[in-house]
């Protein structure tokens, strides 16, 4: 994917937002540029994925952010139930499937029907929707940040496969601090740079990362106009 650094996006930044009053400018400190461009860049990704769905046009932007047959860490399980944890940077589970095996069987590939947790135990009763080796189907749901697939003794679960949507990397910029590194807003150590993979949304986001740099600092109406034009012509929701 083609990147934007950092360093080139806070230089952007920083310069949209010198007609603010210098003291305001110099409280901001890097990590704050990071945080913004980052919320910005998570607005857009998520905007983009909801258009994917419905519009064609959307969808190969989206594309770079999937993730093919990645098998889970499975956590525990027993006859019944099989619970695989997710990747820490899925956004949106596209397919779920199992291998499967059963005694004096050969293993098979099963798909998973996720189901509403309203729906679930009616599903698990149903002989039509219940977990089925020879009908090759299973039920899951999806909670806690895990996969759960009920396989109800039917069969035992020896992987549980996903292709996602993964959510785009983090805005860091620890080479710009005098101390090379800092503590970000989730409480952890950044050390190293990473910059906007989405190059064509890079100038659209620091856009969006002024303005709510602007909005933090009490300082948004004046572009207020701007960022109207920016949110309909991109057809964005209200942000």
């Amino acid at each position: 994917m083609p990147t934007v650094a950092a360093t080139k996006l806070i230089y952007e930044v920083k310069r949209k937002l010198n007609r603010l009053d210098s003291d305001k400018i110099q409280a901001v400190e890097i990590e704050d540029i990071c945080s913004a461009l980052t919320e910005a860049e998570l607005f857009i990704f998520k905007d983009r994925a909801r258009k994917a769905e419905v519009d064609s046009r959307y969808r190969k932007e989206i594309n770079q952010f999937e993730l093919k047959e990645r098998r889970l860490t499975i956590k525990n399980f027993d006859d019944k139930l099989t619970k695989a944890e997710l990747p820490a940077d899925y956004y949106k589970i596209l397919n779920t499937k199992v291998k499967a095996s059963k005694r004096g069987c050969s293993s098979k590939i099963i798909p998973v029907i996720i189901f509403q947790s309203n729906d679930l135990n009616r599903g698990r009763q149903d002989p039509y929707w219940k977990s089925s080796f020879e009908w090759e189907h299973a039920i899951g749901d999806e909670a806690e940040g895990c996969m759960f697939v009920y396989q109800d003794c039917a069969f035992v679960v020896d992987e549980v496969i996903v292709d996602y949507i993964k959510y785009p990397p983090e805005i860091h910029a620890p080479s710009m601090t005098t101390k090379g590194s800092y503590v970000d807003w989730n409480g952890k150590l950044q050390t190293q740079d990473q910059g906007w993979v989405w190059e064509a949304t890079a100038d659209i986001g620091v856009n969006l990362a002024v303005y709510l740099l602007s909005r933090d600092l009490g300082d948004s109406q004046d572009m207020a106009l701007q960022m109207n034009n920016i949110i309909n012509t991109e057809n964005f929701s209200k942000i």
